[in-house]
């Protein structure tokens, strides 16, 4: 989404999102891309931005929320609280390491390296 600078606000717009993202990208460009390669350039984009980040200093203790995220409940107007543990946030990064092909410092896997230099 961020690299053909569609606004985050779209998300759920699309009922088929990368067949219609691949649509406009070949209408806007002329280049045949379909659903697949377009999930799979867009994937490797993000592992791309990782690796860079990786390489200057980022870790795995970045990826979490200021502590008050943590330990202050939100009020929401209906009365209910909202609520977000650092443990229940650790089970989601390590849920999106998993995902991503990253192991559980949220260093790619070989894997997702040879994915990433061989451009799939």
């Amino acid at each position: 989404m961020d690299s053909m600078i569609l606004c985050k606000f779209l998300r759920g717009v699309f009922e088929d999102p990368f067949t219609e993202w691949a649509a406009l990208l070949r209408a806007v460009t002329g280049w045949d891309v379909d659903a697949a390669e377009l999930h799979a350039v867009a994937r490797r984009i993000v592992l791309a931005k990782r690796v860079f980040n990786l390489r200057e200093g980022a870790t795995a203790a970045d990826d979490t929320l200021p502590p008050r995220m943590l330990e202050t409940p939100l009020q929401l107007g209906s009365g209910r609280v909202a609520a977000l543990s650092a443990e229940r946030l650790h089970a989601m990064v390590a849920g999106y390491y998993a995902e991503r092909g990253l192991d559980g410092e949220g260093r790619p896997t070989r894997e997702a390296e040879q994915a990433l230099l061989l451009g799939r």
